[in-house]
C-alpha cells in the first residue's frame, strides 16, 4: 500500500486479513480428518462475506463524509473489497469440490433448475 492515508491501509489490512484467514482455514482443513466440521464453517464464512457487502458499502460512505478518504480512495476500494470477496468465494468452492462429500457447485445447480423440472407433466408436454 502506497498510500500515507491510515484509514485507508487500515482497510486495505481487513481485506488482506480476511483472505488469510480463509487459507488458514482452508489450511486446517487439510490436516484434519473432521472435514465436515471445517466445511461447514468455510460455508458459514461464504454467506457472511456476501452479506457483509452491504455493510462494508455503508461503512465506506462513512468514510468519505467524514473525510477520512477521498471519492477516489472509496471507489477503489468498494472495486477490491468486490474482487477479494470474489476470491474467497472461488477459494471455498474450490475447498468444497476438493474436499466435500457433495458438489456444491450441482447442489445449487438443482436450486436454480429444480424449480422447473419438478412440475408435473401433461399432454402437451
Amino acid at each position: 500500500m502506497n498510500s500515507n492515508n491510515e484509514h485507508i491501509k487500515k482497510e486495505y489490512e481487513q481485506l488482506m486479513r480476511k483472505v488469510s484467514m480463509v487459507l488458514k482455514k482452508i489450511s486446517l482443513l487439510r490436516k484434519d480428518i473432521n472435514t465436515d466440521k471445517h466445511l461447514k464453517k468455510l460455508g458459514k464464512l461464504k454467506n457472511a462475506i456476501e452479506e457483509n457487502s452491504i455493510f462494508k458499502d455503508e461503512h465506506i460512505d462513512i468514510l468519505i463524509r467524514e473525510k477520512q478518504i477521498s471519492s477516489r480512495m472509496a471507489t477503489s476500494l468498494i472495486n477490491d473489497s468486490d474482487i477479494v470477496a470474489g476470491i474467497i468465494e472461488n477459494l471455498i468452492e474450490v475447498t468444497e469440490l476438493l474436499y466435500g462429500t457433495t458438489d456444491s457447485l450441482f447442489e445449487s445447480l438443482d436450486v436454480m433448475v429444480g424449480s422447473y423440472t419438478r412440475r408435473p407433466m401433461t399432454e402437451d408436454d
